[in-house]
């Protein structure tokens, strides 16, 4: 697909690529994840499901329209493994919000075991196996990329599901307001009084040192003092 490449080339351009995909795209996806939760809840399935589909076109794109140029190959491989760890950060936030606090650790442990398990542990080998089959790797390659738009399919329907689920109950609700009502004893207009005058008072600020305890506080009225 790309002529003129060694083995140990490849295999540090790949590196290099995973690395700076992987490190910015879970930044960003941990930077966009908390500032979606003010326009919309739920974000982030649906962050996730536009992470994966977006990398899974990319790399299709590069295995089948841009294979012959090699500059526009490692471009498009950058963009797609930025966009396919962009679900890593919310991802994780899911797994850890949807577990018990007492086992949110076994929780990230289970889900980074099954990631591996089910992932880069036995996909190079299908890779290879399909490859050899078919004699034509860009054909084993777009596995990926169909597995990617499988997890997409799979975000999105929860998303949706959990949309339709928790409607009405994961807006954010207007803060209870408290009124505090006073009782004035009928027929003592002396009390009535003094506490109109107190009311209208401005209430005097304590006065302190930054780097001191308060030492002028307001005066406190004793109980049972008119």
């Amino acid at each position: 697909m790309c002529p003129g490449l060694s083995v140990s080339k490849a295999g540090i351009i790949a590196a290099s690529i995973a690395i700076v995909g992987g490190i910015t795209g879970s930044l960003f996806g941990g930077f966009i994840a908390p500032r979606m939760e003010r326009c919309m809840p739920l974000p982030h399935l649906i962050i996730s499901a536009v992470g994966v589909f977006a990398a899974a076109a990319i790399s299709l794109a590069s295995f089948w329209v841009f294979q012959d140029n090699l500059t526009a190959v490692y471009a498009l491989f950058v963009a797609s493994s930025f966009w396919s760890w962009v679900s890593n950060g919310p991802i994780m936030a899911v797994v850890v919000g949807s577990a018990p606090a007492n086992m949110r650790v076994r929780a990230i442990g289970l889900s980074t075991l099954i990631i591996h398990l089910l992932g880069d542990s036995c996909s190079p080998a299908i890779a290879g196996q399909v490859s050899d089959a078919t004699g034509n790797l860009r054909v084993a390659m777009s596995l990926y990329s169909v597995t990617m738009l499988a997890a997409g399919a799979v975000w999105l329907a929860g998303w949706l599901c959990m949309r339709v689920c928790c409607r009405g109950h994961m807006l954010p609700q207007p803060e209870a307001t408290t009124t505090t009502t006073t009782t004035v004893p009928v027929g003592n207009p002396a009390t009535a009084a003094a506490l109109d005058e107190e009311a209208g008072e401005e209430k005097e600020e304590p006065v302190c040192a930054p780097s001191e305890e308060c030492c002028v506080r307001p005066p406190q009225r004793e109980e049972g003092q008119v």
